[in-house]
């Protein structure tokens, strides 16, 4: 079973901010296991419901683990998987679409970040 208080829920979205997937999450010592539940485009997303089902795979084969990258977000390696996702599962593709847009904004805050950091560290050697 599950512990429920361990699992961290974000929400895919599209371009008009509306959620189309929920993807859970479990760290464990080596690994984090994930997975995913995704809406019919024809249907409306339930919020409630998504996170349920996507707690409820992390238990079942439609689940799968991410290893851990030192100095790697873990939101950025939970996208990168999912960008090259296994068997059986199948990606919606709005859902791919709303990946790879938070994976591109994600990716992009960080490569800033470091470069921010960088800018910041070469200033306080000149002064």
């Amino acid at each position: 079973m599950t512990k429920q208080n361990a699992v961290r829920v974000f929400y895919l979205r599209d371009e008009f901010n509306h959620p189309v997937a929920c993807v859970a999450s479990l760290r464990e010592p080596q690994a984090t296991r994930i997975a995913i539940s995704q809406c019919s485009p024809r249907d409306q997303f339930i919020r409630k419901t998504g996170r349920l089902k996507a707690i409820g795979r992390l238990e079942g084969m439609y689940s799968f683990d991410v290893t851990h990258i030192d100095g790697r977000s873990i939101k950025v390696e939970i996208l990168s998987a999912l960008l090259t996702i296994p068997s059986p599962i199948q990606l919606q593709p709005r859902t791919l679409q709303a990946i790879r847009h938070l994976w591109t904004q994600k990716t992009f805050i960080a490569v800033n970040t470091i470069g921010l950091l960088e800018e910041l560290k070469k200033g306080e050697g000149s002064v």
